[in-house]
């Protein structure tokens, strides 16, 4: 049964979700969560709705859309699961937008001084009453310093944090629910990827780390004359507000604009590229979701990157393998596609993996004949993905955030110019990454960590020693032995032990039985002595049990 007594203030919660589910044609969905009683409140009040008659994805879109910023959020981070919706869904799930009105100056106003521990004519010069932007976790306004700079000032919405909060706890109960009762959902992990979704937005509404983020990818392109890191002002940021200087330029996706103010599409759309590219391969810290509204185009075709709040992180192992991965996929190699998929441990079995080997080889084979300029990167991948998902093998989440990233770049790209192909751009930052292993200063570096291990490892091993060998010589050492099969022997042996014990109360109580009966001891019962009669009672009690545990057991 649903848990309604396990969370009492979340159920107004469920009875909007269930009700939403009716509304856009997910009862179906209701039912199998068995949300039965806000079930049957949300059909007496849309029955049957003209919504309905919109596609799935679009309804699943307006349904996330209408309960809020955490489902707003949840359905972003689905847009990039391929490994569990079909591209119809990912596509609309990734155009969610938040639908929020603007908080009143006057809270924006007191949450930042109350943030920032000072009124606001103080901190800066002037502030923009009405927000340039404006979504379900914060809203920006643009301010001037009291020197003149002009800067955005971010600022966490009221309540947000308990809202989403809440959310979670409903989210988490809705998933255990699906593993529960929808089968067909189990192999996704529910759980795991609610958790998943938890840590990410727990992180993204602390806005402390969002100005880390900016900060390291500022250190990250330091130097480099394609892409522009805005400042941050650390001095005006808390977890609740963020302040960074503005930047104006022209929206990355307005192609018409960029060519009325002379910036080359093809240019724009390489320097974007190559600073995701340089993120995945080069810094290993990339923005998970590069969508076109946090990219702008300044002068001489310089990207500068506007949102900081989602990045993932890879090390250089994952780096390598993901690099030898894409490298296999954009030369149609389907050896070095097998390879890289066994390194990151997505094929475990060697049958297993000769399997999957044939079809990843039938699937290239049909690339090969097609210029590298002309492949579809992301719908290669995308077909690999459901080869691997066809096999029930379980891909790491951190390439779902690689592919959204790499899907975005190629999309918008194309846009900007048709002959775009971002798998062109893969092949030298892979090609780099994979040749570093072999890099003399790489391998030595390598060694160099492994002697630090193995030089703490032997300092550890002495003392780790003496302490075994005290704890040996104070009889405190306990070593514990596990056996497989021992327990269910065990259980066999007593169970044993117990028939033959009951065997001989049984011909015991007959043996007595029997000698009582023979000496006519009153008091007497049908002219035999009710002792015996009782004793041989007993023995037919004791005879039946025996016998039905013996048959059941299958020992017959």
């Amino acid at each position: 049964m649903f848990p309604w007594n396990k969370r009492l203030r979340g159920l107004r919660r469920y009875q909007d979700i269930a009700q939403a589910l009716v509304k856009y044609g997910y009862i179906d969905v209701a039912e199998a969560l068995r949300l039965r009683r806000p079930l049957r409140l949300g059909q007496r009040l849309f029955g049957a709705s003209d919504i309905v008659r919109s596609g799935k994805p679009q309804r699943l879109r307006m349904l996330f859309e209408e309960l809020g910023p955490t489902f707003v959020k949840f359905g972003q981070l689905l847009s990039t699961r391929v490994d569990a919706l079909p591209p119809d869904y990912l596509n609309e799930l990734a155009t969610l937008q938040d639908h929020v009105a603007a908080e009143p100056f006057a809270v924006v106003q007191e949450i930042v001084e109350a943030e920032l521990q000072a009124p606001l004519s103080h901190l800066f010069a002037t502030v923009e009453a009405v927000p340039l932007a404006a979504a379900s976790i914060a809203q920006v306004h643009r301010a001037t310093l009291p020197n003149g700079t002009r800067v955005v000032i971010k600022v966490q919405r009221p309540r947000i944090p308990q809202t989403i909060a809440a959310d979670l706890d409903v989210l988490r109960d809705l998933a255990h629910l699906a593993e529960r009762y929808m089968v067909e959902w189990r192999p996704f992990q529910p759980m795991g990827l609610v958790e998943e979704f938890a840590h990410t937005i727990t992180k993204e509404l602390d806005f402390r780390q969002e100005r880390r983020n900016l900060e390291r990818c500022a250190h990250n392109f330091d130097g480099d004359p394609t892409v522009l890191i805005p400042q941050a002002y650390a001095q005006l940021s808390t977890s609740r507000v963020l302040t960074m200087a503005y930047v104006e330029g022209t929206k990355i996706s307005d192609r018409n604009a960029l060519l009325r103010l002379g910036h080359d599409p093809h240019t724009v759309a390489v320097h974007g590229a190559n600073a995701l590219l340089k993120q995945i391969f080069v810094h290993g810290f990339f923005q998970g979701d590069p969508h076109p509204g946090n990219l702008i185009v300044l002068p001489n075709d310089v990207i500068a990157i506007l949102d900081y709040g989602m990045f993932g992180s890879i090390d250089t192992e994952t780096r390598e393998q993901l690099a030898a991965l894409l490298l296999g996929v954009v030369q149609r190699n389907a050896g070095k596609v097998i390879r890289a998929l066994t390194d990151l441990e997505i094929v475990a079995s060697e049958h297993r993996r000769r399997q999957l080997q044939r079809e990843v080889s039938i699937l290239v084979d049909t690339y090969l004949t097609v210029p590298l300029a002309q492949i579809d990167l992301t719908v290669m991948l995308d077909e690999i993905f459901k080869i691997i998902r066809g096999h029930g093998l379980q891909i790491p989440p951190e390439f779902f955030l690689l592919l959204r990233a790499l899907t975005t770049a190629e999309s918008l790209g194309r846009k900007l110019d048709p002959a775009f192909s971002i798998a062109e751009h893969i092949q030298p930052f892979a090609e780099q990454l994979v040749m570093e292993r072999y890099d003399p200063r790489y391998i030595m570096r390598r060694l160099g960590a492994t002697g630090e291990d193995t030089g703490d490892l032997l300092s550890y091993m002495p003392g780790a020693m003496m302490h075994i060998l005290e704890r040996v010589q104070r009889g405190e050492l306990q070593m514990g032995v596990e056996m497989r099969q021992l327990d269910r022997l065990t259980r066999d042996f007593d169970t044993a032990s117990n028939r033959l014990t009951l065997a001989i109360i049984l011909a015991a109580s007959i043996i007595g039985s029997s000698l009582v009966i023979q000496t006519q001891t009153p008091p007497l019962l049908w002219g035999y002595p009710a002792l015996g009669l009782i004793g041989f009672l007993i023995s037919v009690v004791l005879g039946l049990s025996l016998v039905i545990a013996i048959l059941r057991s299958g020992g017959f």
